[in-house]
């Protein structure tokens, strides 16, 4: 993920939000068979990771436009 390797997102919330990419084309396109506890367990994280993410993203652009003043 490229927003870790920058330095945008801390070790701990890359690391929970890889794989999203590959599970939301399970979910689209129905590659696989849903495997409803994953599915479960990927809706009770999703308000904290989504939260963590978007802190995140606001606080690099808020560091960013500060070295840019």
């Amino acid at each position: 993920m490229q927003l870790g390797a920058r330095g945008v997102l801390e070790p701990d919330l890359r690391a929970r939000l890889k794989g999203l990419g590959g599970f939301r084309n399970v979910l689209v396109h129905g590659y696989l068979r849903l495997d409803p506890a994953l599915v479960e367990a990927y809706l009770q994280r999703a308000p904290t990771d989504f939260a963590d993410f978007t802190r995140a993203i606001r606080a690099w652009l808020e560091r960013a436009t500060a070295d840019e003043g």
